[in-house]
C-alpha cells in the first residue's frame, strides 16, 4: 500500500444503490494516494459484495465488516485503521463534487496548524437538488465563509455551537486530532458527528470554505423519525457549554437554544399539537428574535393548524 497523505472514511448499511455513485466521486478528485476504507455496518443487499470488488481492483481500498454497530463506532473503527495523516469523511449516500478534496488538502499542506476544514453543501433528495446551500440557510454572515477558497475561521467553537453548518460530508480532519478527542461519542443516538466537530474546535484551528464542494442527500421520512433523538442529543451536547462565561460562548449557548427550542416545537408540530409549540416557538424567539425564527414558527404553525383542521373534518 502506498503512503496516503488522506484517509476517506465511509461507513455504510444497505446502500449499495448510493455507493455505486459516491465512491466515483472519491476517484474523481485527482488528490493524489488516497486510502479508502469503507466499513460495512452489516449490509444485506449485496453491499460486500460490491466493496470488494472495489477492493481487488485498489490495494488503497480498504473493507472492514461490522455487525450493526452505528456509522459513529464504525467511523471509530475507520480511523483505528486508518493511515493517512488527515481523515475525510464521505456517507455513503453524499457526493463529493470534483476538486472538492485536492482543495482541502492544498489548504492544509499549507496550513499545518489546521486541525478540520470543511466547506458549503447543498441538500438534494431522489428526485431533486433543493434551492440553497447550507451556509445560505443559516444565514451565514462572517467574513470567512464569504471570500474565496479557504479561510481559517476565527471563533469556531462558538460558530459552531450556534450555527449547525458543519456537514459530515465536507470535513476534512487530522487523524491524531480525531484519537486525541477519543472518536465519535457512543453514548449519543444522535448529533454525534456536531458533538466531535466542538471538540476538535476548541482544539485546534480550523478552515472554512464557502465553495460548494458536497451533496448531501435528505433521505423522504427520515426527519421525523430522528427528531426526538436528535433532541435529546442537542440537549446534552449543549448543557455542556452553559458554564462558560466568555461572552461569544454565552451568546452562542443562547443561539443554540433557540435551535433546540425551534425543534421541539416542529416535533410538536408534526405530532399535531401546534398550540403546545407555540410555547417553544416563545422561547426560541426569546433567545433568537430574528427574521429566520419568525418565518419558521409562521410556517410550522400554519402548516399545524392546517393539519388538525383536516383531521377534524374527516374524523
Amino acid at each position: 500500500m502506498t503512503k496516503s497523505l488522506c484517509t476517506v472514511v465511509m461507513p455504510t448499511r444497505d446502500c449499495l444503490s448510493y455507493l455505486k455513485k459516491s465512491i466515483p466521486t472519491i476517484y474523481a478528485q485527482d488528490a493524489g494516494p488516497i486510502e479508502i476504507i469503507v466499513v460495512d455496518d452489516g449490509s444485506r443487499d449485496g453491499s460486500l459484495d460490491y466493496l470488494y470488488k472495489c477492493a481487488r481492483m485498489d490495494p488503497d481500498f480498504v473493507v472492514l465488516e461490522t455487525g450493526g454497530i452505528g456509522p459513529g463506532r464504525a467511523r471509530n473503527a475507520a480511523i483505528a485503521k486508518a493511515r493517512g495523516e488527515l481523515i475525510a469523511f464521505l456517507d455513503a449516500d453524499d457526493l463529493w463534487l470534483e476538486g472538492k478534496l485536492a482543495r482541502q488538502l492544498a489548504f492544509h499542506s499549507v496550513n499545518p496548524e489546521i486541525g478540520l476544514s470543511f466547506c458549503d453543501y447543498t441538500a438534494f433528495t431522489t428526485e431533486a437538488t433543493v434551492p440553497g446551500s447550507c451556509f445560505s440557510y443559516w444565514n451565514v454572515r462572517f467574513s470567512e465563509a464569504k471570500a474565496a477558497g479557504y479561510h481559517a475561521l476565527d471563533g469556531a467553537e462558538a460558530v459552531f455551537l450556534s450555527h449547525n453548518i458543519v456537514g459530515t460530508s465536507a470535513v476534512v480532519a487530522k487523524r491524531e486530532l480525531l484519537q486525541n478527542a477519543n472518536g465519535f461519542l457512543t453514548d449519543l443516538q444522535s448529533a454525534t458527528d456536531w458533538d466531535m466537530w466542538l471538540k476538535l474546535a476548541a482544539m485546534a484551528p480550523v478552515g472554512i470554505s464557502a465553495e460548494i464542494g458536497m451533496l448531501y442527500l435528505m433521505r423522504t421520512g427520515s426527519v421525523t423519525q430522528n427528531r426526538q433523538n436528535r433532541i435529546d442529543a442537542m440537549e446534552t451536547i449543549v448543557s455542556r457549554y452553559r458554564g462558560r462565561r466568555e461572552v461569544p460562548m454565552r451568546r452562542a449557548v443562547r443561539l443554540a437554544e433557540a435551535n433546540i427550542a425551534i425543534a421541539r416545537a416542529e416535533y410538536d408540530v408534526e405530532a399535531g399539537r401546534p398550540f403546545s409549540s407555540m410555547r417553544h416557538f416563545g422561547a426560541a424567539l426569546s433567545r433568537r428574535p430574528d427574521r429566520r425564527t419568525f418565518r419558521a414558527a409562521g410556517q410550522a404553525l400554519f402548516d399545524g393548524l392546517a393539519e388538525t383542521l383536516w383531521r377534524k373534518r374527516v374524523a
